[in-house]
């Protein structure tokens, strides 16, 4: 079961050795404020952490939205932090969309062109997404996947980009959680965190090598091309 924030701050205080809050958010003494603003750095700076690699799988989503006939643009998800490359479809005719294209190529499918083919075009424009051309038919649907910025959840559930009450619980890993807890209290202190800070970079790096899975590494040159195919069939005398 998932520990409260209060409960992950119990933890990290137990382990450093100071005073353990009984309640957090909403507390004016400036250490229960410092634990705070800690946990919501550390809590943003970890679920970035994995974007190199792609983002971590449980903050990975597909996002779906119908097309309006006459509107051209549509709301991205109120969670986005960014795209899955390659992922974007038209899912009703079946083929992948083209883009995100360019401003130049916008203007000119939109004023240099008399036709743009059948082929859908999108565009990313203050955090809207633009289809060219623009839909004429209600109900087709457009997916795609993203990676959220809600890295904790409140205790009903509801996605949170920041922490907001002692309730809330941390959609990644709480070992490192703690772990980046102590050794930013220390740091802020003035306190040697060095060895604090080892443990939480090798945990991290444990976590992001396990999150996911991954696949197997081929030792074949040209894997995933067939052995036998029609570029090693002779032009004539096969079988002779």
């Amino acid at each position: 079961m998932a520990r409260t924030l209060l409960e992950l701050i119990q933890q990290a205080t137990n382990e450093i050795g100071i005073l353990q809050p009984s309640q957090l958010v909403g507390q004016v003494d400036d250490q229960s404020r410092q634990l705070l603003a800690l946990a919501n750095r550390e809590g943003k700076d970890f679920a970035m952490l994995a974007n190199s690699r792609g983002g971590w799988q449980n903050l990975h989503k597909e996002y779906t939205f119908t097309t309006v006939s006459g509107t051209p643009d549509y709301a991205l998800p109120s969670d986005f932090e960014y795209f899955v490359q390659s992922t974007f479809w038209d899912g009703s005719m079946r083929w992948e969309l083209i883009g995100p294209i360019t401003a130049q190529e916008k203007q000119i499918l939109r004023y240099g062109s008399v036709t743009s083919g059948p082929r859908r075009k999108f565009y990313i424009r203050e955090n809207r997404m633009y289809i060219e051309p623009e839909p004429t038919t209600t109900g087709e649907t457009i997916a795609f996947d993203y990676y959220s910025n809600a890295w904790c959840q409140s205790s009903s559930g509801t996605a949170q980009q920041r922490w907001a009450a002692d309730l809330d619980t941390y959609k990644l890993d709480e070992d490192c959680f703690v772990q980046g807890i102590k050794w930013r209290f220390l740091r802020a202190k003035g306190l040697d965190y060095s060895e604090e800070k080892k443990a939480y970079d090798e945990d991290c790096m444990r976590v992001l090598a396990r999150d996911g899975g991954a696949r197997d590494l081929s030792l074949v040159r040209n894997e995933g091309v067939p052995f036998i195919s029609m570029c090693n069939v002779p032009d004539s005398g096969f079988g002779v």
